[in-house]
């Protein structure tokens, strides 16, 4: 029973090491009052990408993300490496304009986390939909984006995934 209980001491201790580990520094972590300047730099990035996703510009979008990035677009094929990713948004916004709809953006930054030259940045995009006759709809996506910071101090998108929590099918219980 003793050797149980020191077993039991021992793997808390060790959980307990790794949590504070992982926890990093407070002024490392999420500061909701943006006194953490590299916090503001990344919550600066998810602003600006809204920007550019709203003004059509995707070779502004493809400058936001690393040169080994990967995207994980819900219902999509992953986009590997900024080309790919620009292409998508490219092929994406060409459909949006040549139809008669029109799609805008909102970010929700809900958590930022920074560990040395890594980020995490959480929240959900709302995205707009008018057409022509002015019915609107819209939808929330939650997206987790993972960054690295660049040798010149600049955060750049090294992964990117998106989902809804909405079931986009009518389910039928019989």
């Amino acid at each position: 029973m003793r050797r149980l209980t020191t077993i039991a001491a021992v793997l808390c201790l060790s959980l307990l090491a790794v949590g504070i580990a992982l926890a990093g520094e407070p002024s490392k972590t999420a500061a909701r009052d943006g006194s953490n300047p590299e916090e503001a730099r990344v919550r600066q990035l998810m602003a600006l990408h809204v920007t550019r996703f709203n003004a059509g510009d995707w070779e502004g979008i493809r400058s936001e993300y690393a040169e080994d990035a990967l995207l994980m677009h819900q219902f999509s094929p992953d986009a590997i490496g900024p080309d790919s990713i620009a292409r998508l948004f490219r092929d994406d916004f060409k459909q949006m304009s040549d139809s008669k709809m029109k799609l805008t953006l909102e970010a929700r930054v809900d958590e930022v986390r920074i560990a040395g030259s890594w980020a995490f940045s959480r929240g959900v995009f709302t995205f707009a939909a008018t057409d022509e006759r002015g019915n609107a709809k819209s939808r929330g996506v939650r997206f987790l984006e993972i960054l690295q910071k660049r040798s010149d101090g600049s955060w750049k998108i090294a992964r990117s995934m998106d989902n809804t929590s909405e079931w986009p099918y009518a389910r039928s219980v019989n």
